[in-house]
């Protein structure tokens, strides 16, 4: 009877915590999900980027900090600005610290048509289970993924056509 007694407040037990935990996940997605709004918000507005341009929300990462193994976010989030002579991210860095998220200082990457290098980096499970295609420049990688909204995952489809549209126009 005891041994019974002691299971029920265990089950009790673990799903009080499992639905804190769940709470907590939410609370967190929904925190980034309004960081990434308000820094696109931010560029279109600081950069007076227009309609006419043609625009890919994207995640950022360096190459030093896409081969780590230990670390907390992406380098960084932005967009991908595209026109017939040169690419061109424009993002913010994201910064975790104590559970809270900043979006950090500006960065503006500039690649010329003839001066940069495409190529499709695939499935990548440290970095968020998402795809990933990176572009050298001077010898530097820098590797981007497409935003699928509030969730991170699922992102093949999206990060693929971004990757074709881009190679494609700049050949």
């Amino acid at each position: 009877m005891l041994y019974r007694d002691f299971m029920d407040i265990s089950l009790i037990i673990a799903v009080i915590l499992g639905i804190i935990l769940d709470v907590y996940l939410l609370y967190f997605a929904f925190k980034f999900h309004i960081l990434k709004k308000r820094i696109i918000q931010d560029l279109i507005k600081d950069f007076n980027i227009r309609d006419n341009h043609r625009t890919f929300n994207v995640f950022f990462d360096t190459d030093r900090n896409f081969k780590k193994f230990n670390k907390r976010t992406n380098s960084g989030y932005g967009i991908l600005l595209l026109n017939k002579k040169e690419l061109t991210f424009i993002g913010k860095r994201i910064h975790l610290e104590n559970t809270s998220l900043y979006s950090g200082n500006g960065l503006i990457i500039h690649f010329k048509r003839n001066q940069m290098f495409t190529e499709w980096n695939g499935f990548s499970l440290l970095n968020g289970l998402m795809y990933w295609f990176k572009i050298f420049k001077n010898g530097e990688s820098y590797y981007f993924s497409t935003d699928n909204g509030f969730f991170r995952f699922g992102s093949k489809r999206n990060t693929y056509n971004t990757y074709k549209t881009i190679k494609d126009i700049y050949r």
